[in-house]
């Protein structure tokens, strides 16, 4: 999938459009239905063999973000139960690559 065709959208509300972060581009069905079944494949050669992490939950077939937020709390509450003191930290690093000194 070298080249691919697709619509260049522009997203709204971008106060400056000199930028590629500032379109949306869609591509054609075929290639993300491609990306779907390989990724689905691989998923399922990497989960026997160990590959990911244990408590892996995003990009697999049958796994979601419920999945995840039901293993947090699941191990918070065996935390708990012995009475150790457990607390949670959510970090949202998206953001954070733009302020990053790429040298």
């Amino acid at each position: 999938m070298k080249k691919a065709n697709g619509i260049v959208l522009d997203k709204l509300g971008k106060p400056s459009y000199d930028s590629p972060t500032s379109f949306r581009v869609i591509l054609p069905t075929v290639i993300k239905i491609l990306e779907r079944v390989i990724a689905s494949r691989l998923s399922l050669i990497a989960r026997p063999l160990k590959l990911g992490h244990h408590n892996q939950c995003g990009s697999l077939p049958v796994l979601s973000s419920f999945d995840a937020a039901l293993l947090l709390v699941d191990t918070v509450r065996t935390l708990q139960r012995p009475g150790l003191k457990v607390s949670t930290l959510f970090q949202d690093i998206k953001g954070g690559f733009n302020n990053v000194n790429a040298s």
